[in-house]
């Protein structure tokens, strides 16, 4: 019976109220619950995704760390786990009988999986290459909580992940009992269903949650009496597809053929460095600047940009790597119509530009309106009349860039210490136009650029200023200094990096540090 408005509902729930229930019919059933296959790379990902809220990137990093070795004491350093870039479910025999034996000890003989549940050659995925096994952990004795110790939170979160798949993958079905049942109220019959686990096989290992929608019923009986609790009309609607996950996207490129197990995680991570889409809610939405450079892209190179594209280059190349096809034909047939594409759209394609949005906020400087604008390191918030006025917001609570005293050895301009990725640097106030960046201190031995002069308290706010001896500079005239070294104090020019003047240093003043004369 369809309810298609709230009338047709209320009328229902007016009608059974207040009347008898009574259970019309029982039936049960028996059913089985097969284990899963092994994990390979694109399952573990969505696995790690699910379960432990992994990133494809995380999971991959981490799973480096088991494959290439973790101490373990006195084992030393010892690899957890097989290869993890596979798409194939292949299992050693040595591997099996390990894992069986491991069943049989551990949970007893009914626990182990017999015939084609042991050992059955799963179904593999389209285009499998098969070159590695399934992943695995190299020893089944290594339980997680033998290990444990050794390893770090990510690394004994994501091996027990992999072990459990693997020894549940050996273990026999989980037994089922189905029920459903009908229960009659003033002519409507209400009908549920409910599972009841009878023998766990697998779920010993790999316990699953509980679906909600699928209730653990108590025994009933036909002609049994039921006391109505409350009713709960509910409106349900059409949804639509919900937004990819990361976890869903790899199991969609995996379905369609697209990329290989070492690109799953790249593909990923490329289009949120790249800011083509963002995370909310751990789904994935489309940006503006994806949405253009997709647009782009799709009106230039379709045959390129199309969803069947790789996993027909994979076929071809495949063709190719057993001696089907000659590999200069396929290569000829695409680069001759990609090499067209690509001449046109060198001359043609217009730069993809973001349409600013509104900050909602008065530039400070002209007045004019900020707005939100993409660049390389991401979004901020700019003037709209950029190039004519070139403010920036937050720009002002950068430390600015101080002045060394001294000119630039290329273009005369003053020197002056900036803030770098790495740490500070002296470099020339002319930038863009002259691009000289002075080099590190000689002894410094951080590698961090250091100035000359009155800019050494600047450059260094944590080391001695240098300190003047009194003396001058042999080469250039100006005073020589007293610096602060790896090795030790030396003495050098005030002038560097124009004059480069170290005396030599006094015998038995340092042993560590050879005497010389820079320049």
């Amino acid at each position: 019976m369809e309810l298609a408005d709230a009338a047709a509902a209320g009328a229902v729930t007016a009608a059974v109220e207040g009347r008898p229930f009574a259970v019309s019919a029982v039936e049960r059933k028996a059913s089985r619950r097969n284990p899963p296959v092994p994990l390979i790379t694109s399952t573990l990902q969505q696995e790690a995704s699910a379960q432990l809220r992994f990133s494809p990137k995380r999971t991959m990093r981490v799973a480096q760390q088991l494959y290439e070795g973790v101490e373990l004491g006195a084992e030393g350093a010892t690899g957890l786990i097989t290869y993890m870039r596979t798409d194939s479910i292949r299992v050693s025999e040595q591997a099996v009988e390990q894992a069986v034996e491991y069943i049989r000890a551990t949970h007893g003989a009914p626990y182990v999986g017999s015939g084609t549940a042991t050992r059955r050659p799963a179904k593999a995925a389209v285009a499998a290459q098969d070159a590695h096994e399934a992943i695995r952990p190299t020893s089944v004795g290594r339980t997680p909580e033998a290990v444990a110790a050794h390893l770090t939170a990510d690394q004994q979160r994501l091996y027990e992940l992999i072990w459990r798949r693997f020894v549940a993958s050996r273990m026999s079905p989980a037994r089922l009992s189905t029920t459903r049942v009908d229960i009659d109220a003033s002519d409507h019959v209400f009908r549920l269903t409910g599972t009841v686990v009878t023998f766990d096989g697998f779920l010993r290992v790999l316990p699953q949650r509980a679906d909600p929608r699928d209730p653990e019923l108590p025994a009933l009986q036909v002609g049994e009496a039921l006391t109505l609790v409350r009713t709960v009309p509910e409106q349900h609607f059409t949804q639509p597809p919900p937004r990819y996950t990361e976890a869903t996207l790899i199991r969609e490129m995996e379905e369609r053929g697209i990329g290989r197990p070492s690109t799953y995680a790249p593909t990923i991570d490329v289009i949120e460095a790249r800011q083509y889409v963002r995370q909310e809610e751990r789904r994935l939405h489309p940006t503006p600047l994806g949405q253009a450079v997709n647009e782009a892209l799709q009106s230039q190179f379709p045959e390129i940009v199309d969803i069947g594209f790789t996993a027909q280059m994979e076929e071809r190349l495949d063709a190719i790597e057993t001696g089907g096809t000659a590999w200069v034909g396929v290569v000829r047939n695409w680069f001759t119509g990609f090499a067209a594409n690509l001449e046109r759209a060198e001359a043609d394609m217009p730069r993809v530009r973001v349409a600013a949005a509104s900050a909602g906020e008065a530039c400070p400087q002209c007045g004019a309106d900020l707005v939100v604008r993409t660049g390389r390191f991401g979004e901020f918030i700019g003037c709209s009349r950029y190039p004519e006025c070139t403010y920036i917001k937050g720009r002002e609570d950068r430390p600015r860039a101080q002045p060394t005293g001294d000119p630039c050895p290329q273009c005369g301009k003053p020197l002056v210490v900036r803030q770098g990725r790495r740490g500070p640097f002296v470099g020339c106030s002319g930038y863009p136009s002259c691009r000289h960046i002075a080099p590190s201190t000689p002894g410094s031995g951080d590698g961090a650029a250091a100035s000359a002069g009155t800019g050494e308290a600047a450059a260094r706010p944590d080391r001695p200023t240098a300190e003047p001896t009194g003396e001058a500079c042999p080469d250039c005239g100006k005073p020589l200094v007293r610096r602060m070294g790896r090795f030790g104090p030396f003495v050098s020019c005030s002038g560097y990096p124009g004059c480069k003047y170290r005396p030599p240093r006094v015998a038995g003043a340092s042993p560590r540090a050879p005497a010389r004369r820079a320049g």
